[in-house]
């Protein structure tokens, strides 16, 4: 808690929780803010970044702190966009998968990836094709379930992807 970044991010949180005023952008935002305390490894009880969490449920999705102007993008219509699907990466990344429900965003990131695994060539993937973004990945550790590790999903996919 000492080090001087994270004091950076502590004295960044507004009052509703938030860091700083947006959420994308570097330690100064909430996306970056949480990532940073997330990968420095701090409890996930500390409070700066249990605080963060909580504005994660309490801050709608139309606020303007999201960087959309009020907007909502539906990241079940459009794969791999949308603020939710950055909040819930946030979320899992920081290890709140267990306390707040991101159970569908992880079920979608899921079916991106298995989705890929069905596409032979890039030549057939057409608009109504659920593919994966990297906010989809951020989700890995939440996968982590008997029935993945058992059909190796994860694997496969890497595998697949190296190939290309």
């Amino acid at each position: 808690m000492m080090d001087p970044i994270v004091q950076q991010v502590v004295v960044c949180q507004k009052e509703n929780d938030w860091i700083g005023i947006s959420l994308l952008g570097d330690i100064t935002t909430q996306e970056g803010g949480t990532k940073f305390l997330a990968e420095k490894a701090l409890n996930k009880d500390t409070p700066v970044l249990k605080r963060a969490m909580d504005a994660f449920v309490t801050v709608p999705l139309d606020d303007w702190c999201y960087d959309t102007k009020g907007r909502i993008f539906d990241e079940f219509r459009v794969t791999g966009h949308g603020m939710n699907l950055v909040r819930c990466a946030c979320i899992a990344r920081a290890g709140y998968d267990d306390e707040i429900d991101i159970s569908l965003q992880i079920q979608l990131s899921l079916d991106c990836f298995k989705r890929v695994l069905e596409v032979d060539s890039v030549r057939l993937i057409n608009g109504d094709i659920v593919i994966p973004a990297s906010y989809n990945a951020r989700y890995a550790e939440s996968w982590r379930d008997k029935n993945n590790r058992r059909n190796d999903v994860i694997l496969r996919i890497l595998r697949l992807l190296v190939k290309c």
